[in-house]
């Protein structure tokens, strides 16, 4: 066969595999290789037999392996591995995602090939890949994504960029685009052996051996193939109450965890238990309108700052209650993967005045507080979510005690308050951006 009938007939097989293989975002970039693509869930590195085209790519990977283990005369040179993840949320756990989704493959793939050489490397966030997508479907954002892609700034950075776009661009980014990020690429390179080099190389013994061999794997994939589909659809039924069996399904699962992916930069929320009237050691007045804004930073840290007041009658007009309350509280996150959700502490301060008028005495002053907080953030869609936290610390006040339907004057009786105690408690309802 002469180098020019060699060439066609590599060509031949070469587009017949690209067929099978292509994608939307990797296209075949060597006539001497085969393409394939494998998608993912958001945050998951394991291969879910039948998300997204994922059952169609594994047929048609199994397809070219059993040729490629099969036909004598193709010759595998190498096999390369890339493992992608989408360029949102934190970079450390991108980075980690996208090994393990090229190791996974790299060692499903070894037991067929052992003999061969594997290229294993793994993309921690794919702005190429999203510059791309953007272009060929001609999206208005694409020059604005390319620039700062492209530009000299961190990973850190350039996700904040990203999270600046306008709502609705950023939307179309996360069900659109980032879905076809998360992937693992695999090629295997090859070369078309002549008649008579692969009939010296390989005997006709040899040659059963390798197809029985062959066969044997196929056996062997095919039972594994239909258990791991069966423990995964039974895991994700369990997990989400849905499996991934269509794409309405997978649509709507998409949408209930984009939180997951979901990067504060801050909050604005509110105390739902002072709107009801309950005081941290939880007796009952009136409720007390108030409001806290919490800036997220450096992917652990966090500064709440919040307001509460009143001023009103209450309980048919027998009672009174006026109180101010001013307090700041840093809080450090566990999870420390940008996203600023589950347990957290922290240390607060607070300062107020309050006046509380009851039916026989009434008590009056300012009081400050000290001490340590902790609770727990449950994201509930996109940026809505609740918290449920509890302060305790040192609190002194300043207490003048008089009588009911008198005015605090000189006659009042003054004294200090010191106490440790619970000074907070909180079932709050916050939006992020």
């Amino acid at each position: 066969m002469n180098n020019f009938s060699v060439q066609v007939y590599k060509t031949a097989i070469s587009f017949l595999c690209w067929t099978l293989f292509s994608s939307t975002l990797l296209p075949a970039q060597d006539l001497s290789g085969m393409n394939g693509r494998l998608g993912y869930p958001v945050g998951k590195s394991f291969v879910i037999y039948d998300f997204g085209q994922n059952t169609s790519e594994i047929e048609n990977l199994h397809t070219c392996i059993t040729k490629t283990l099969s036909d004598t005369s193709v010759h595998v040179r190498e096999i390369e591995i890339v493992g992608y993840s989408s360029p949102e949320g934190d970079y450390t756990r991108n980075s980690n995602l996208a090994s393990e989704r090229a190791e996974i493959l790299h060692k499903y793939l070894l037991p067929f090939f052992p003999d061969i050489e594997f290229r294993v490397t793994s993309v921690p966030e794919d702005w190429e890949g999203l510059v791309d997508a953007l272009t060929q479907t001609g999206n208005s954002a694409t020059e604005t994504v390319r620039a700062f892609a492209s530009a000299d700034l961190t990973p850190e950075q350039k996700e904040r960029r990203l999270k600046k776009l306008p709502r609705c661009v950023y939307q179309d980014l996360s069900q659109n685009y980032f879905p076809l990020l998360r992937r693992a690429s695999i090629t295997i390179y090859y070369e078309q052996l002549s008649v008579s080099s692969h009939s010296s190389m390989l005997s006709e013994a040899e040659e059963k051996e390798i197809y029985l061999r062959t066969q044997y794997t196929n056996q062997a994939y095919r039972n594994a193939q239909f258990h791991h589909r069966n423990i995964q659809n039974s895991a994700l039924t369990d997990r989400y109450g849905t499996t991934y069996g269509n794409k309405s399904e997978r649509r709507v699962h998409h949408r209930s965890v984009l939180w997951q992916d979901f990067t504060p930069v801050i909050a604005v929320g509110t105390n739902l238990l002072q709107w009801t009237g309950f005081r941290p050691d939880f007796t009952h007045t009136t409720f007390v309108p108030n409001l806290y804004v919490e800036y997220y930073f450096l992917k652990r840290w966090s500064v709440k700052g919040a307001f509460s007041y009143c001023n009103w009658s209450y309980g048919d007009n027998k009672r009174f209650q006026g109180i101010s309350s001013y307090s700041i509280e840093p809080r450090f996150w566990l999870r420390g993967d940008g996203n600023f959700r589950g347990f957290f502490f922290g240390v607060y301060g607070q300062f107020g005045d309050y006046n509380d008028e009851q039916e026989i005495e009434s008590y009056t002053g300012r009081y400050h507080s000290e001490g340590l907080s902790a609770g727990y953030l449950l994201p509930l869609y996109k940026g809505l979510a609740i918290e449920l936290s509890l302060r305790g610390g040192y609190r002194y006040s300043s207490v003048k005690r008089y009588q009911a339907g008198e005015e605090c004057n000189s006659l009042c009786r003054e004294y200090d308050k010191h106490d440790f105690t619970v000074t907070g408690s909180n079932i709050s309802l916050l939006y992020r951006f």
